[in-house]
C-alpha cells in the first residue's frame, strides 16, 4: 500500500498568490522572450475559458439530446430472436414455436419467420435453415435462446455450430430454455434446471457465468421468457456505424426491388446496400409505411458499383508497335517444338512426320510445381475402355483366376467376404486417398526441413526470379517492383489506419440520412447481373440487408489474421481454394499464407500450421472495415464444407510484402579448417558463378561465401568464419515475392451445375469421378465434340493417358485439328494447367467449349433453313468461316494411290504453300485487329484531351 500525500491541516499558513495587476510578471516576460507560449493563450484567460466551457456545455447537451432521441427511436425496433436447438428432438422445437405464436398477436413475415406483439413490444422470430443464413442472422440478432429437453443429450453438430458462431461473428445475450419440466414434480424442477446448466458449462463452448434458465412448457412461461428478453440491452457486435434491416416484406416491381423493415441505424441514401447471396444495389428512394417518399438519392453522388478499377491500356503506351516488336510477338506466338527425325531428312520431309514424337521445350519456373506434375508419370496407363471395364469388375477377374487355377468357389463364407470387399472398394476413392497421402507427406517434410528443396540441374534459369537477402529484416525490397497485372484492377488506401478511424467516426450528412427506428421501404435498382440470383430470394427463410460504408464495394487485397479451427485436422496447402464468411459477405478465394510478424517483409507459409499458430491470409476481396469476424471453410471431395480456420480482419494493404523462401542445401566434402569443398548444392560451374555473391550459412550457425568452383560437376570451395564439422549442412537462402490468385472471374455454383448437366447429357466412355482429372488428357473433350459433330473428330487419334507427354500430344492434336476449326484455339499455358488437373482452367475450357458448340449448332440450323428456302449465305457469313475450312480437303483424306511420285510431291508442295499462306493471313489479321484497337484507343484519348483543352476557353 503506497504512502498518502501530505495534506495541510486547518492551522497551516496559506499565503495568497502574488497579484501582478494589469502588467505582466517577470516570469511571464521571461517566458515570452524565450519563445514559450502560455497555456492560457491570453492575458484575459478567465473570460475565454468561461466562454469556451459554456459552448462545450451547450454542445454536450445537444449531443446528449440527439443521442437520447436516437435511442428512443431505436427502442421501437422489433427485438430479433433466434431459437437454436441443442438436442435432436424436432417435435420439441415445433411445440416451442407453437407456444410462441400463441403468446401474442402473430403476423407472418418473410419465409418461415413471424412477428409477435406482446406488451407494446414486438419480437421478430426467425428460423434459419442453413449455415449461411444462421451466420448472417446471428450477427444482427438481439438474443439467442438455446432450447433442449432436460432428458436429452446435447447434439455434437449443433454444439459445433454454436462454437463456430462464438468464434466467428460473436454472440449476443444467450438464454437457456428447458422443456419437459412440467412432467416432473415441482420439488425437482430447480435441480433439473441446474443439472442442464452444469452439463452445458462442462462443454466450455461459451461463458455461462451469468446465464439463466427458463422453462417454456406452456404459453405463460413463454411470455415470461419474452418479457425477460425485452429488458436486455441491445448491443452492436459489428461495425458501429453500419445500418442493417431485417426484411419483413419483399417485392419485385419491374426493375425495382422493394424491401420493407425497421432500420437499425441512420442510413445514407447515396451509399450502396448489400443483399447477402445476391450482391450490391444502389438506392433509388426510401419510402415510409404510407408509401410517401422520405429521401431520394442523387445521381451525381451515387458511386459506380463496378468493384474493379478501370485499366488504361494506353497508360504506358508511347508509340505504335514497331516492326521489331511485331516480329518478336509473332515469334512468341509460335510454339517452339523439337522433332525427332531420321538422319538426312529435309525440313519439307520432316513436316510429314506424325506429331506423336513432338516434345515441348516449355518448362515451369517453379521447382515445387514441377515436382507435383511428375508424380503422376509413374502411374501405369490403365484408362482404356476395355481395361477399365475389366479391372473394375473384380468379381469377374477373381472368377477367371480361380477357374484357371482349378479352385472351387462354392464356399459361402468366401463369397460373402468377396462381395463385401467389392462393395467396399466401389465406395472408396483411391485417387483421393493418394492425393491426401501425398499432401500429408509434403506437409510433414516441410515441418521437418522447412523450405528445403532439391536443386534443379539448371538452377540459374529455374530460380532466376529468386534473389538473396543479407538480412530478412533490414534489407530493402521495393514494394512497387514487378507488380502483377491484377494490381491494376484493385484500389489502395493511402493510409489504412486513418481510413479505419474515419470509418469508425463517420456520420452521414443530415440532408441524405434516413433516421433509424422507423418502418421504411427501400427501393433498390436491379442490375442485369442481379436478376439471376434474385430468382432464389423467395426461397430464403429470412433476409437481412446491410448498408455499406464508403469504398466497401471496391476490390483490394484484404489480410485476415487466422488460426486453425478446433477439430480440423486436414492439411491445407498455400493458395488452396477456401470459402470465406467475412461479416455479412461470402466469397471464395485462394489466399496466400504468411507469418503474422511486425516487420516490412513476411515469410510465406506453405501449409496451415497444425499448432494453431496465428497466420495472415491475403487474398483479393471486397474492402471491409473491422471489427468483423472471419470464418474460412474447406470443401472436401464429397461437397461437404468444414470449418478450417477462424479469425478477424487485419488490414487492407496491397503493399504487404509476402516472400516465398527456398533453401538450397549442400554437404561438406573436404574440410581444411575454415575452408572446405561443398558438393550436392549445384551441378555445373555456371550455376556456381551465378550464385557466388550470395552468403552461405550452416545449420550450426556458421557463415561463409563461395570462393571458386572446383571441377565441372558442381563442387565449389567456400570459406567460413569458424571451423566446419562434417556433420554440418551448408545452406543458401533465396526469396521471391508472391501474390494472391484472382478468383473473381471464376464460374459461380449455378453455372457449374448447368455445365455438369450439359456434360451428363453426353454418353462418355468413362465413369465420371473427378471433373479435373477426367478431362486432363483431352479424350473426353474429343468425345463431346464427336457427339455433336461426328465427322469432325477421329477418336483413334486420342489415347487414354496418365503421363504428361501423352496428354500434351492429345491436346495439341485436338487443338490443331478440331478446335482451330471453331476458332477456339487454347493457349499453351491453359493446356499446361488442364494437364495438371487445375479445376478452374478445366471449368473455363468446358464453359467456352459449350458456348462455341452451341453457337456452331445455331449457325448450322440457320444455314440449313436458308438452304431449304433457296437462300445463300452472306459475305459476312463467309468471312466468319475459319481458314482451315476454306483450305479444302486435306491430302491425307484423298485417294492418291493412282498418282505417280512426282505428282504427289507437287501436290504436297502446293498444299504446304497454301497452308503457309493461310498462316500468314492469320498473323496479318491479328496485326490488323491489334492496330485497329490501338487506333480506337488513341482516338478516344485525343477526344478527351481536346475536351480538356477546350474547357478553360469555355470558362
Amino acid at each position: 500500500m503506497g504512502k498518502a500525500g501530505h495534506r495541510p491541516g486547518q492551522w497551516k499558513q496559506q499565503n495568497k498568490k502574488h497579484n501582478t495587476g494589469a502588467h505582466r510578471s517577470k516570469g511571464a516576460i521571461r517566458k515570452s522572450v524565450s519563445g514559450q507560449v502560455s497555456s492560457s493563450g491570453s492575458i484575459h484567460s478567465g473570460k475565454s475559458s468561461k466562454a469556451s466551457s459554456k459552448m462545450a456545455r451547450k454542445a454536450s447537451a445537444l449531443s446528449f439530446r440527439h443521442k437520447k432521441e436516437e435511442t428512443a427511436r431505436v427502442a421501437y425496433r422489433p427485438i430479433h430472436l433466434i431459437f437454436f436447438p441443442l438436442g435432436n428432438d424436432t417435435s420439441a422445437m415445433e411445440l416451442a414455436h407453437a407456444n410462441l405464436q400463441c403468446a401474442g398477436a402473430c403476423e407472418p413475415t418473410v419465409g418461415g419467420s413471424y412477428q409477435i406483439a406482446l406488451d407494446r413490444k414486438k419480437f421478430n422470430i426467425t428460423r434459419p435453415n442453413d449455415i449461411s443464413s444462421l451466420l448472417t442472422q446471428s450477427q444482427v440478432c438481439d438474443g439467442i435462446i438455446l432450447t433442449i429437453r432436460y432428458t436429452d443429450d446435447f447434439l455434437c453438430e449443433n454444439i459445433k455450430l454454436l462454437e463456430m458462431l462464438a468464434h466467428g461473428v460473436g454472440l449476443p445475450q444467450v438464454f437457456l430454455a428447458i422443456q419437459g419440466l412440467s412432467e416432473i414434480p415441482a420439488a425437482k424442477v430447480m435441480a433439473a434446471r441446474n443439472d442442464v446448466l452444469k452439463r452445458f458449462k462442462d462443454l466450455n463452448v461459451i461463458p455461462c457465468d451469468k446465464m439463466k434458465t427458463f422453462p417454456i412448457d406452456n404459453i405463460d412461461q413463454t411470455r415470461a421468457l419474452l418479457r425477460q428478453v425485452a429488458t436486455v440491452r441491445q448491443t452492436a457486435r459489428g461495425h458501429i456505424n453500419r445500418p442493417f434491416m431485417l426484411a419483413e416484406k419483399i417485392a419485385v416491381d419491374g426493375d425495382d426491388l422493394r424491401i420493407s423493415g425497421f432500420l437499425s441505424r441512420g442510413l445514407s441514401v447515396n451509399l450502396p446496400i448489400h443483399v447477402p447471396g445476391v450482391g450490391d444495389f444502389l438506392i433509388k428512394q426510401v419510402e415510409d409505411k404510407l408509401g410517401e417518399v422520405i429521401k431520394k438519392s442523387r445521381e451525381d453522388k451515387l458511386p459506380n458499383l463496378n468493384p474493379e478499377a478501370e485499366v488504361d491500356m494506353l497508360d504506358a503506351e508511347q508509340t505504335f508497335p514497331t516492326e521489331d516488336e511485331l516480329r518478336d510477338a509473332e515469334t512468341l506466338q509460335k510454339q517452339t517444338v523439337k522433332r525427332k527425325v531420321p538422319k538426312g531428312y529435309s525440313a519439307y520431309q520432316a513436316a510429314w512426320i506424325p506429331d506423336d514424337d513432338i516434345e515441348s521445350e516449355d518448362e515451369d519456373d517453379d521447382i515445387i510445381e514441377e515436382e507435383d506434375e511428375d508424380m503422376e508419370d509413374d502411374i501405369p496407363d490403365l484408362e482404356g475402355d476395355d481395361d477399365r471395364e475389366y479391372f473394375e469388375d473384380e468379381s469377374k477377374v477373381q472368377a477367371e483366376m480361380d477357374a484357371a487355377m482349378g479352385l472351387d468357389n462354392k464356399e459361402e463364407e468366401n463369397e460373402e467376404e468377396d462381395k463385401d470387399g467389392v462393395k467396399y472398394d466401389k465406395n472408396y476413392d483411391y485417387e483421393e486417398e493418394e492425393q491426401l497421402l501425398s499432401l500429408h507427406r509434403k506437409a510433414k517434410e516441410d515441418r521437418a526441413f522447412p523450405d528445403e528443396i532439391d536443386t534443379p540441374q539448371d538452377a540459374r534459369t529455374r530460380l532466376q526470379k529468386y534473389r538473396g537477402l543479407a538480412s530478412f529484416r533490414t534489407s530493402p525490397w521495393d514494394k512497387n517492383e514487378n507488380l502483377p497485372a491484377d494490381y491494376a484492377r484493385i484500389f489502395k488506401f493511402k493510409r489504412w489506419a486513418h481510413a479505419k478511424i474515419r470509418a469508425k467516426k463517420w456520420v452521414p450528412e443530415i440532408a441524405e440520412t434516413v433516421a433509424a427506428g422507423q418502418m421504411v421501404t427501400l427501393v433498390l435498382k436491379i442490375r442485369e447481373e442481379n436478376k439471376e440470383p434474385l430468382r432464389a430470394i423467395g426461397d430464403m427463410d429470412s433476409l437481412v440487408v446491410f448498408g455499406l460504408l464508403a469504398n466497401e464495394h471496391k476490390m483490394s487485397v484484404m489480410h485476415f489474421v487466422m488460426k486453425r479451427a478446433n477439430g480440423f485436422e486436414a492439411e491445407i496447402k498455400n493458395k488452396s481454394e477456401l470459402y470465406f464468411t467475412c461479416g455479412f459477405r461470402r466469397f471464395k478465394a485462394r489466399p496466400v499464407f504468411s507469418q503474422h510478424t511486425n516487420g516490412e517483409k513476411h515469410k510465406m507459409e506453405r501449409f496451415l500450421p497444425i499448432d494453431k499458430t496465428r497466420i495472415v491470409m491475403s487474398c483479393y476481396a471486397p474492402i471491409m472495415f473491422p471489427p468483423q469476424g472471419v470464418l474460412a471453410f474447406s470443401k472436401d471431395s464429397s461437397g461437404n464444407f468444414k470449418l478450417a480456420a477462424t479469425g478477424s480482419i487485419l488490414s487492407s494493404n496491397p503493399d504487404r510484402i509476402n516472400l516465398k523462401r527456398i533453401v538450397l542445401s549442400g554437404a561438406p566434402f573436404k574440410i581444411n579448417k575454415k575452408s572446405c569443398v561443398i558438393r550436392f548444392m549445384f551441378f555445373n560451374r555456371m550455376d556456381i558463378h551465378w550464385f557466388k555473391p550470395l552468403e552461405l550459412r550452416t545449420k550450426y550457425g556458421r557463415r561463409g561465401h563461395i570462393k571458386e568452383p572446383v571441377g565441372t560437376h558442381g563442387h565449389f570451395k567456400a570459406t567460413f568464419d569458424q571451423h566446419l564439422t562434417s556433420m554440418d549442412t551448408v545452406l543458401m537462402t533465396l526469396y521471391k515475392r508472391v501474390y494472391p490468385k484472382w478468383t473473381m472471374s471464376e464460374l459461380d455454383d449455378d453455372s457449374i451445375k448447368s455445365l455438369l448437366k450439359w456434360i451428363d447429357a453426353v454418353p462418355l466412355s468413362r465413369q465420371k469421378k473427378s471433373l479435373a482429372r477426367d478431362f486432363s488428357d483431352g479424350v473426353l473433350a474429343a468425345e463431346i465434340i464427336k457427339f455433336y459433330f461426328p465427322r469432325m473428330v477421329e477418336l483413334h487419334n486420342y489415347q487414354n493417358a496418365s503421363s504428361r507427354q501423352q496428354k500434351l500430344t492429345n491436346w495439341q492434336t485436338l487443338n490443331r485439328k478440331v478446335l482451330a476449326k471453331f476458332g477456339f484455339v487454347i493457349p499453351q499455358d491453359v493446356i499446361e494447367n488442364i494437364i495438371k488437373a487445375e479445376t478452374k482452367d478445366v471449368q473455363l475450357f468446358l464453359f467456352g467449349l459449350r458456348r462455341v458448340i452451341e453457337d456452331k449448332l445455331k449457325g448450322r440450323s440457320v444455314s440449313d433453313e436458308g438452304t431449304q428456302s433457296g437462300g445463300s449465305s452472306s459475305g459476312a457469313d463467309r468471312d466468319s468461316l475459319s481458314l482451315t475450312l476454306r483450305a479444302g480437303v486435306p491430302l491425307s483424306e484423298l485417294n492418291l494411290q493412282l498418282l505417280d511420285t512426282d505428282t504427289k510431291l507437287v501436290l504436297a508442295e502446293k498444299e504446304q504453300a497454301l497452308l503457309a499462306s493461310h498462316e500468314t493471313i492469320k498473323v496479318l489479321q491479328l496485326k490488323i485487329s491489334r492496330l485497329e484497337q490501338l487506333l480506337a484507343l488513341k482516338d478516344k484519348r485525343i477526344t478527351e484531351l481536346k475536351k480538356q483543352v477546350e474547357l478553360p476557353q469555355n470558362l
